[in-house]
């Protein structure tokens, strides 16, 4: 019986990812409580979106290695991060506008 490696360390960049959607969630729930503009919550979408690509590169030309033997972390892992990470951010970015325009809350 082989001995499951559980690094959670390969699972940082989704990690990074939920608490950033978490956080986000949470100040657009309390937004007129903590009197913070609209504006700032793309800002720190992107931003939790660039320190989770950032936390991909790390694992780029490294050993490929698994999660509990269920999740491969290799650099084909590593570049569909960064291709769903870079469309997370073209499309905040994207419709940042048209959020701003047509949607009143």
């Amino acid at each position: 019986m082989s001995d499951l490696n559980f690094e959670y360390g390969l699972l940082l960049p989704e990690f990074i990812l939920v608490g950033s959607a978490a956080v986000v969630l949470m100040l657009d729930a309390f937004r007129a409580d903590l009197r913070i503009s609209r504006n700032l919550l793309p800002a720190i979408t992107v931003l939790g979106a660039l320190i989770a690509g950032v936390a991909s590169l790390l694992y780029l030309d490294r050993d490929p290695t698994d999660f509990a033997q269920l999740i491969a972390v290799d650099d084909y892992t590593t570049f569909f991060r960064i291709l769903f990470i870079a469309t997370l951010v073209a499309i905040v970015l994207g419709s940042y506008e048209f959020v701003n325009r047509n949607i009143t809350h």
